[in-house]
C-alpha cells in the first residue's frame, strides 16, 4: 500500500492527514498475437453486424438505395413508354385495315345494311381518336414535379440543400452550385432522393393507367375489326 499526506490550512485543522492509496499497477501490453486476435474478433463482430437484417441503414447505404430506386422508377418509365409506342403500331394496323376494307366498293353492295356500316365507321373511329388520346396522355412529359424546388425539409429540420432538383440547381451560379456540394451533408442529399423518388412513382402510376386504358381500347378496336369481318364473311357466303 502506497500513503500520501495532505495538509490542512484550516485553523484549528489537525496539520497532516495520512491517507492510504491503492498501487495503481498498468495493464501489461498486449502481445502481438492479442492484437491480431483481437482485430480480427472486431472485423468479424463488424461482419456479422453488417450481416443482420434488422439494422437501420447507414447514411451511405440509404444512398444507393435511394438511387438505385430511382433509376428503377426511370427503367419504369421508359418501359411503358416503348409499350405505348407499340400499342400506336397496333392502333395503325387496325386503322389500315379498317380503311382498306371499308373502302372496297364491294363491301357497301354485299348486302350488309349501310346505316349499320356507318354507325360501325363512327364508333371505331370515335373508339380510336379516344385510344390515340389516351397515349398521348401515356407519353407526355409529366417532370413538372421534378422541375420545381425541393419542398418540405424545413418541416422536418432539415435545410434545403439545392443539390438535386433542376430548378434549385438553375437558380444558382457555378460557383453557388459548386459550394453546395462542397458543404452538402448525407440527410440533406438523401432527402432530395426521396422526394424525386416518390414524384417519379407517381408519375409511373399516371403513366401506368393512361396504358392500361390504352390496350383496353385496343381490344375494343379488335373485337369491332373481327366483327366488321364476321359480318362480311356471313354475307359473303349467303350470296
Amino acid at each position: 500500500m502506497a500513503s500520501a499526506s495532505l495538509s490542512s490550512d484550516r485553523p484549528g485543522g489537525r496539520g497532516l492527514v495520512m491517507v492510504d492509496l491503492p498501487n495503481q499497477q498498468e495493464a501489461p501490453p498486449l502481445s502481438e498475437d492479442e492484437k491480431r486476435a483481437d482485430k480480427k474478433a472486431a472485423k468479424k463482430r463488424k461482419k456479422l453486424e453488417k450481416s443482420l437484417e434488422t439494422r437501420v441503414l447507414d447514411p451511405w447505404e440509404r444512398y444507393r438505395a435511394l438511387t438505385d430506386l430511382l433509376d428503377r422508377y426511370m427503367e419504369c418509365a421508359e418501359l411503358q413508354d416503348r409499350k405505348t409506342r407499340f400499342g400506336l403500331i397496333i392502333l395503325g394496323t387496325l386503322n389500315a385495315v379498317n380503311v382498306l376494307v371499308l373502302m372496297r366498293p364491294e363491301v357497301f353492295q354485299s348486302g350488309i345494311d349501310r346505316s349499320w356500316l356507318w354507325t360501325y365507321a363512327g364508333s371505331y373511329l370515335a373508339l380510336s381518336l379516344y385510344v390515340f388520346i389516351e397515349a398521348i396522355d401515356e407519353l407526355k412529359p409529366r417532370l413538372q414535379s421534378l422541375l420545381q424546388r425541393a419542398h418540405g425539409m424545413e418541416s422536418s429540420g432539415t435545410e434545403s440543400a439545392g443539390l438535386c432538383f433542376m430548378r434549385d440547381v438553375a437558380a444558382q451560379s457555378v460557383d453557388e452550385y459548386n459550394e453546395r456540394w462542397r458543404q452538402a451533408r448525407f440527410d440533406q442529399l438523401n432527402r432530395e432522393l426521396v422526394q424525386q423518388s416518390q414524384q417519379m412513382s407517381l408519375v409511373n402510376l399516371a403513366k401506368f393507367a393512361a396504358l392500361n386504358r390504352l390496350y383496353k381500347g385496343l381490344l375494343v378496336l379488335i373485337f369491332l375489326t373481327a366483327g366488321l369481318f364476321a359480318m362480311i364473311a356471313y354475307q359473303a357466303l349467303r350470296g
